[in-house]
């Protein structure tokens, strides 16, 4: 009987495994065959239930980052933007970095220089002017030479001309210098005067030489004519006799005192071009040359400066010596010339090159 019972329920075990084994084989039999319509109903559902994603909020955040904002009007927060800064002109020293067109400083609240004032690389020409005619604001160009006229761009600039135009470029004339000069004085003196027969007076004089020459009113010894005379004679007893005599050789004039030894310093000088240094003149007082198919007259010289008149439009002008930067463009640093040599070359207002 026990026996009996025993196997019975051995068989309902097996019969119920046998069924779950059956039922677990179905399902997975149904998963296989229609996996794909299952899934994808699953997304479709999703797909349909899912809300759109909102760029425009990300986009406004975006050029938030670009945009130029600040604290009140002028504390910069662009700080992922790349911009041009300088330093903030400030009562405690501390070179806070601000924008370049701010007009006042955030962090103290000064005015700051006006931008076409200031100049950021220290070459002697404003921001404003170096970034209107095609120069760099942040770099030290007044000696380049942007058009390539002879002219630095810190010329051009002072001359108010432009620095990109070959055309437009400051007086040629601004070019010349003295490169040499010599002096050489010539000694006058006034020995004497004698009266004549027939009441006039008779001058004694010497002239550059040991010779004594003797002539009346408005005569001419070598070149100079008496032209004045005045008598200054002492009122004490054993004073002086000053009296004075005028000659002139047509270019200058000079007075001559009685008994005093004198002269006059007659300077002759070379002008050279610091745009073409080949060209060059030497010259004296009352000699022409011409520059630039232009002729001149020298009006004075000495040994700084030459002054000059234009015969076509009546205009003058001083050229000056040469610095020593002026020596080196026209005769190279490893050449350099004795500036005190004297100019022994040359006629005057003969033009070489």
């Amino acid at each position: 009987m026990a026996k009996s019972i025993k196997e019975s329920y051995e068989r309902v075990l097996v019969l119920i495994a046998l069924v779950l084994f059956a039922v677990a084989l179905a399902f997975a039999v149904m998963k296989l065959i229609t996996p794909g319509v299952n899934i994808e109903k699953e997304t479709m559902a999703q797909k349909k239930d899912a809300n759109s994603v909102e760029l425009e909020a990300y986009q406004n955040k975006l050029l938030a980052l670009a945009e130029k904002k600040s604290f009140g009007d002028e504390l910069p927060l662009d700080v992922f933007t790349s911009e041009e800064r300088v330093h903030c002109i400030n009562s405690n020293g501390v070179m806070h970095l601000i924008r370049k067109d701010a007009m006042i400083c955030p962090f103290d609240q000064l005015k700051q220089p006006d931008p076409c004032e200031r100049d950021s690389d220290d070459d002697g020409m404003d921001d404003c002017y170096e970034e209107e005619n095609g120069l760099d604001p942040l770099l030290n160009d007044a000696y380049a030479d942007l058009d390539g006229d002879g002219f630095s761009n810190i010329e051009e600039h002072r001359a108010e001309t432009s620095p990109n135009d070959e055309k437009d470029h400051p007086e040629y004339l601004s070019k010349l210098r003295i490169d040499k000069s010599k002096n050489k004085p010539v000694p006058f003196q006034f020995l004497g005067v004698q009266k004549t027969p027939n009441g006039g007076n008779f001058y004694s004089l010497k002239l550059g030489s040991p010779r004594t020459y003797f002539a009346e009113m408005n005569e001419t010894i070598d070149k100079w004519t008496i032209i004045k005379y005045t008598e200054i004679k002492g009122t004490t007893p054993g004073a002086r006799d000053k009296s004075e005599l005028e000659i002139t050789n047509g270019a200058e004039t000079v007075t001559l005192v009685l008994g005093k030894r004198g002269g006059i310093d007659f300077w002759i000088g070379r002008i050279r071009d610091l745009v073409d240094p080949e060209w060059k003149v030497t010259v004296k007082k009352r000699s022409e040359f011409t520059f630039k198919d232009v002729k001149y007259i020298v009006l004075d010289l000495n040994g700084e400066m030459i002054k000059i008149k234009s015969l076509v439009g009546g205009k003058e002008f001083i050229i000056p010596r040469a610095t020593l930067e002026d020596i080196e463009i026209l005769q190279g640093k490893n050449n350099l010339e004795n500036e005190s040599a004297a100019v022994e070359e040359g006629t005057p207002g003969a033009v070489s090159r």
